[in-house]
């Protein structure tokens, strides 16, 4: 791309994009890659993304399913999340607090979950903001499985539909 960024980035990116015009071969590693650069400099490396743990991450909803192949993100400011304890959930729904438990089947990146009925606090929203509550507590109810790559977790429900997408941080 052409964006003007600060000085210290400019150079930086002036400076890798040169590198790349030295690369000789590269080297595939367990995690990752190295670009071996002419003239035996240190290479380039490049480690794949780790997923995150389930448990203390604090996981941001990002999109939902709303319907056959119709993907929407989150509600500006109705900012809703979840945070996995040993057997616990609970977060926000963008505007109640929800509460519940979970169990899991399968590795720590994926595999089956399932979640007990759900408890939120009874706040009055938006309407809007009320759907989306209602969209995020179904896909909790319906959800089957899960799959973490990286700091993404999306949710499927029976048929290997996809439902919820978080982000963690």
């Amino acid at each position: 791309t052409q964006m003007a960024c600060e000085e210290p980035l400019m150079r930086l990116d002036a400076a890798y994009v040169a590198s790349l015009g030295d690369v000789s071969p590269f080297e595939v590693i367990d995690d990752g890659m190295s670009l071996l650069l002419a003239g035996g400099e240190t290479p380039l490396t490049y480690v794949a993304e780790q997923p995150l743990p389930l448990e203390s991450t604090a996981w941001a909803v990002d999109a939902i399913a709303i319907g056959n192949d119709a993907v929407s993100s989150t509600i500006a400011g109705a900012d809703a999340d979840l945070v996995f304890g040993a057997g616990s959930v609970s977060g926000s729904t963008g505007c109640n607090r929800l509460v519940g438990s979970y169990s899991l089947e399968g590795g720590p990146a994926e595999g089956a979950i399932s979640f007990s009925e759900i408890g939120t606090t009874k706040m009055l929203c938006e309407p809007d903001i009320a759907d989306q509550e209602q969209v995020i507590l179904t896909a909790l109810e319906t959800a089957e499985s899960y799959a973490i790559q990286g700091s993404t977790m999306s949710l499927f429900d029976t048929g290997g539909s996809f439902l919820l997408s978080l982000v963690g941080a």
